[in-house]
């Protein structure tokens, strides 16, 4: 589980970083860039809630 949740978040930045580099690179990347943007948002959000869950005892 904590490699899961650990994986996603990694998962999730590679995204964001990805997606801001889109954003960065030209207007007609831009859609793209958010998208990217957005998934590892939800990736790294789904990590977290893996994360918390995890620690709270609720297996």
């Amino acid at each position: 589980m904590i490699v899961l949740a650990t994986l996603l978040l990694v998962i999730g930045t590679i995204l964001l970083v990805l997606g801001t580099i889109l954003i960065a690179l030209g207007a007609f990347l831009i859609a793209a860039g958010m998208l990217l943007i957005l998934m590892g948002v939800a990736l790294i959000a789904a990590g977290a809630y893996l994360l918390i869950r995890r620690a709270l005892g609720r297996h």
